[in-house]
């Protein structure tokens, strides 16, 4: 099995995301978590109109303030924050108080446990908030800014998205007697004016948590042809590449950004080193709808290798439903547009237990369960593979290791609409009509045109220079043994359509053909397809089975000849060529059974997995996974002795 394959025209490009910042409004709406805790004994009060602060009557006191669900990634930076308080009653005389926070990932509820504000560790940074001023009823006051004790919290190792945090008010040096109090409106007083946590603050770029990014941008996928694993390119830097199984076209008409992937009824792909979904995560992907209506089947965005699967769907009675199916076995639904046509952009936020939908940028609903686990497949279940894939197109498939927030999401969805990256940045798409070559290497090579009649130098459109910076070679072939050779050829000398050319380079560097004419596809009796074209082979000069037998000279009995590939859109199945031998077609396996070929085909990989000495794999027509050509890609057939005079072509059905 080879382990990589280079896709023609994909090239990894990172940019930074871009950072806003945003803000967010926490309002204390359950009554018993703005409390009052009585310096003298503990005692809790959670059931007050007045949120005293910090006196009630001559009772020193300390107040609790518990804000929950605070919507900020771990890692971001707080710009700024306070407290908003409406005042209850006048008070006017001077006052000063000390804010801190429990040093917690996570604040518990308070309670009415004796102590419950005081006996919790609170944070190293705290706040003076000197020189209060009057205030006046139902007038709106704030504390200073109390950005270093929330950036204490979030900073924590244990600090996620949608924890709470705890404020403790106690009194300063100036506040020694009731006189200092200020009164505040609780929650028990009025639900719209308790106390309101404010934050500034700048969420960290996307792209240090993004897992994996399947732009489906290549050229195209075989499919587990060739033993080829990880034709599905992540363009992150963290390389989760994927495998696609079956049949998945590269769509270059239907897409939403450059192209997209057209998945069948039994097409998905396996993560070649499965990633892993946290108790956080956000997947973001665009979907072509409706999906094709088979029954109650369900329409799976990926799984994990037990229990538990990426967002599902499904139509119900003619309504279409998302739902989540967790790692505990249990499946809930929620509704969604029934009537989506076209592309649209979808988020999941997974908070836990909790998943969120987003469509094109807009919050629909939620499912109170959620997943996590190590994700091995994608866009089919492994319940079951070939029955619950996506069957439909997908785009720009992407993973993130936290909360992605409301704002984050609605520019993402943006961005990718307009035609750029998730982070704004232009998206360059790439060529079809080119291939990329590595420095300091080989590649038997195929010219996906027309070609005949070019010098080399029309063809091979390198940068640097002839003879130093890259060089052709052409096999040759002796007329009066089995012998050939590999010919150095001038940047003048002409091509030949359908032969197979060694390419070295010595940089990186690219080729394209968009400047030759294309190839000429015509009818044939033979073809399997609806056109076809033929390219020459040189049968053997001796053979050793003839009668009487030629000497074969040490040459060999077998003319191995080098071809190329002339289909420049998609790779073409080995099983639908045919050998044309004096006008007679033969499948593979006939002509292996005629003693006329090989029904193998060698194709050059060195660095894969099962290479042979001179980095050559193998495939055949009746290989598990199938056998490709591949655009831009030689491969050398073995021809055999009955060939010897007599013409021989190969039959390549159009792609």
């Amino acid at each position: 099995m080879l382990t990589k394959y280079s896709i023609l025209g994909f090239f990894l490009i990172v940019f930074q995301t871009n950072i806003f910042a945003e803000t967010i409004d926490i309002l204390i709406t359950d009554k018993t978590q703005d409390t009052e805790e009585r310096v003298s004994n503990g005692k809790m009060d959670n059931n007050d109109a007045a949120l005293d602060i910090v006196y009630e009557k001559n009772n020193q006191q300390l107040v609790g303030l518990r804000f929950e669900n605070i919507a900020i990634p771990k890692g971001s930076t707080i710009n700024s924050a306070y407290i908003e308080f409406v005042a209850k009653g006048k008070d006017s005389r001077n006052a000063s108080f000390i804010i801190k926070a429990e040093s917690s990932d996570n604040a518990e509820t308070l309670t009415k446990t004796a102590y419950d504000i005081s006996g919790r560790t609170t944070t190293t940074s705290s706040y003076n908030w000197d020189n209060v001023p009057a205030w006046k009823k139902n007038e709106i006051y704030k504390t200073g800014n109390l950005s270093a004790l929330v950036q204490e919290i979030t900073d924590r190792n244990g600090w996620e998205y949608g924890n709470a945090i705890l404020f403790m008010i106690e009194a300063g040096s100036e506040c020694t007697d009731s006189g200092c109090r200020r009164r505040a409106k609780s929650s028990d007083n009025s639900a719209d004016e308790a106390a309101l946590l404010h934050i500034d603050f700048t969420p960290p770029p996307l792209s240090a948590s993004l897992i994996a990014d399947y732009k489906l941008d290549e050229c195209y996928w075989l499919g587990g042809a060739n033993g080829v694993n990880g034709d599905i390119v992540d363009s992150s830097s963290n390389k989760f590449d994927a495998t696609s199984v079956d049949r998945i076209d590269s769509e270059e008409v239907d897409y939403k950004i450059c192209r997209s992937g057209s998945f069948g009824d039994n097409s998905y792909a396996v993560v070649d080193n499965s990633f892993t979904l946290g108790n956080q995560w956000s997947m973001s992907l665009w979907i072509k709808f409706p999906f094709v209506k088979e029954g109650k089947r369900y329409y799976i965005l990926g799984s994990y290798p037990d229990d538990g699967d990426l967002p599902v769907f499904q139509y119900n009675n003619d309504t279409l439903k998302w739902g989540i199916y967790d790692n505990s076995k249990q499946l809930q639904w929620n509704d969604i547009d029934n009537s989506l046509s076209g592309w649209h952009h979808l988020i999941f936020v997974n908070a836990g237990a909790k998943t969120t939908l987003y469509l094109d940028g807009n919050k629909v609903n939620s499912i109170d369960l959620g997943t996590s686990g190590n994700v091995a497949y994608l866009w089919s279940s492994s319940d079951d593979l070939s029955g619950q894939s996506i069957a439909s197109n997908i785009d720009e498939m992407k993973f993130f290791s936290r909360i992605m927030t409301p704002n984050e999401i609605k520019t993402v969805y943006q961005n990718e609409d307009n035609g750029n990256n998730y982070n704004g940045t232009p998206r360059n798409c790439p060529s079809c009509d080119s291939t990329t070559i590595s420095a300091k290497s080989w590649e038997l090579v195929g010219i996906p045109a027309d070609n005949n009649g070019k010098s080399v130098e029309e063809v091979f459109t390198m940068s640097g220079t002839y003879g130093s910076d890259w060089r052709v070679y052409r096999r040759d072939y002796s007329d009066t043994n089995n012998s050939s050779w590999n010919t150095y050829l001038a940047k003048t000398d002409l091509t030949e359509f359908g032969k197979g050319y060694w390419l070295g380079s010595a940089k990186d560097d690219r080729w394209d053909v968009s400047s030759l004419p294309e190839v000429t596809y015509v009818s044939h009796s033979d073809c399997v397809a609806s056109k076809c074209v033929e390219i020459d082979l040189v049968p053997v000069s001796l053979d050793s089975n003839a009668t009487p037998p030629d000497d074969l000279k040490g040459t060999g009995p077998y003319r191995n000849h080098l071809s190329g590939f002339v289909g420049l859109k998609k790779p073409v199945n080995w099983k639908d060529c045919r050998f044309i031998i004096d006008g007679q077609a033969y499948t593979p396996q006939e002509a292996e059974e005629n003693n006329f070929a090989s029904r193998q085909v060698w194709l050059y990989n060195p660095n894969g997995s099962g290479a042979n000495n001179n980095g050559y794999t193998t495939c055949a027509d009746n290989s598990p996974g199938g056998c490709k050509l591949i655009p831009f890609k030689g491969f050398s057939v073995e021809l055999r002795g009955p060939t010897k005079n007599k013409t021989v072509k190969l039959l390549i059905p159009q792609e």
